[in-house]
C-alpha cells in the first residue's frame, strides 16, 4: 500500500538547537556587510578624495607663502651682499687710481664746459677778424 505524504505544515518539526543558526547568520552578516561596505564605501571614497583635494590644496598654498616669505629674505640679502661687494670694489680701485664713474662724468662735464667757452672765444676770434678786416 502506498505511504500518504503529509504536507509540510502538518509534519512535526524538530527544535534545532540555537548553534545551529550561526552559519547561516554569519553568511548573512557577510552579505550584509558586503551590501554596506558597497553603499558607504563609495561615499567614504568619495569624502576621503575630497579631503585630500583640500590638504593638498592647504599644503600648497602654505608651501607658497613659505617660499615668497624665504624669496623676500633672500632677495634682500643678496642685496646687500652685492652692496657690500661693490662697496669693497669700488675701494679697492680707488686704491688703485681708477677713477670712478662720478670721476668720469664730472670729468665729461668739465670738458663740455672747457669745449664751450672755447667754441665762445674761436666764435668771438672770428668776429673781430671779420670786423677788423673790414676796417
Amino acid at each position: 500500500m502506498a505511504k500518504k505524504l503529509t504536507p509540510p505544515a502538518e509534519r512535526q518539526t524538530t527544535q534545532l538547537p540555537p548553534w545551529a543558526n550561526y552559519p547561516r547568520q554569519i553568511w548573512l552578516a557577510g552579505l550584509g556587510a558586503l551590501v554596506l561596505t558597497q553603499e558607504e564605501g563609495n561615499r567614504l571614497f568619495d569624502n576621503l578624495v575630497q579631503r585630500g583635494a583640500e590638504l593638498e590644496n592647504d599644503s600648497r598654498q602654505l608651501a607658497n607663502q613659505r617660499l615668497h616669505g624665504v624669496r623676500h629674505q633672500v632677495s634682500g640679502t643678496f642685496n646687500k651682499l652685492e652692496q657690500v661687494f661693490q662697496d669693497r670694489v669700488a675701494r679697492a680701485l680707488n686704491s688703485l687710481g681708477v677713477p670712478t664713474d662720478d670721476d668720469i662724468q664730472e670729468l665729461s662735464r668739465r670738458v663740455e664746459t672747457l669745449n664751450r667757452h672755447i667754441q665762445a672765444l674761436l666764435d668771438e676770434q672770428k668776429q673781430t677778424d671779420k670786423t677788423g678786416a673790414a676796417a
